[in-house]
């Protein structure tokens, strides 16, 4: 799944019978836990 929210760009991996369609508007919650940042010049990773 591709989202953006402002400025920023997120992709989720999301359980295939999910429902999404592009352009519809979702509410997410991130597992910090699971959370993979990089950052967007160096694609290093943050976190």
């Amino acid at each position: 799944l591709h989202m953006t929210s402002g400025d920023h760009s997120y992709i989720a991996r999301v359980d295939p019978r999910t429902s999404f369609r592009m352009g519809d508007d979702v509410q997410v919650a991130f597992n910090m836990g699971n959370m993979h940042v990089f950052d967007k010049e160096t694609e290093e990773t943050i976190r």
